[in-house]
Parts: C-alpha cells; structure tokens; sequence
C-alpha cells in the first residue's frame, strides 16, 4: 500500500481545483492509488464516527481546587546563621591553625635539636666555610686571600 500526501489534502479538501482535476485523472490510471485513497477515505469516515469525549463540566474547578489545597513547594532560604559549606571550611581551618599555634611545643626537643655532637658541629663549621668562600670569591674575584681569612671563622 503506497502513501501519498496528495490523498490526505484530497479528503480534507484543501487542494485547488486545478490539483483536484489531477489527482482525478491519477486515480483514474493508478489502480494502485485508488485503492490506497478509498482505504484512507474509510479509516477517516470510522475516525469521525468515533464517540468524542468531552471533559467534565467541573473539570477546571476541581484543577483549581487541587492547587490550592496542594502544599506549598518547599522553598530552601539560607539565614544568617546557616553558613555556607565555604563559610564552615574557613572556619575549620581557622580553628586548626589557631590550635596549632596555641598548643605548647616539647621544651626537650627543642633542646635535643640544638645540641649538637662535636663532629656536627665541625662538619657545620666547614660547610659554613665552604660556603663564606664561593660567595666571597664570586663577589671579590680573589679566591686564595679569602680563604685564608674564612679559616679563622667560629661556629
């Protein structure tokens, strides 16, 4: 069964009479098309014979009832005492801070650290001097006479 929209404007009479005339003469030589078209003019004739049902007459009274009487949308408002999750981590990381800086530190490692063995404190020393060196002999160009004079600096 081959469709053609021409058939649908044909039944619901919204060709010209110039196309009318043409779509008779095809159905005159297309036995195919004319078989197509009565079948269309049938589903169309028990569609329109159908029952249409009509909405009740207290439809959009009942509609308006419903949206009244149905609960109003929760709307969420943020006062100012419900803070932001940004809000809430800069307070958290405020509070850790200020717990760190207030927690008393461990005099006994403090005093650990700083004590150091006599072979640290030469390694320390020679480092020191290493390095009173390169800066000396980049700034003053003279290597051999700073040198010198760095080996008389004490830790």
């Amino acid at each position: 069964m081959r469709r053609d929209k021409t058939i649908h404007a044909w039944l619901d009479q919204r060709l010209s009479p110039g196309e009318r005339e043409r779509f008779a003469e095809r159905l005159a030589a297309e036995p195919e098309l004319a078989a197509t078209a009565e079948e269309a003019r049938r589903v169309q004739h028990l569609l329109r014979a159908l029952p249409v049902d009509q909405p009740p007459a207290d439809l959009a009274d009942n509609i308006m009832r419903q949206i009244r009487t149905a609960p109003a949308p929760m709307v969420r408002r943020w006062a100012w005492w419900q803070p932001s999750r940004a809000m809430m981590l800069a307070g958290a990381t405020v509070a850790v801070l200020a717990a760190v800086m207030l927690v008393p530190r461990d005099e006994t490692a403090t005093l650990a650290a700083t004590q150091l063995t006599e072979t640290d404190r030469r390694f320390v020393q020679e480092c020191l001097r290493d390095y009173h060196y390169e800066v000396s002999t980049r700034l003053a160009g003279s290597g051999a006479a700073q040198r010198a004079a760095d080996a008389t600096l004490e830790f």
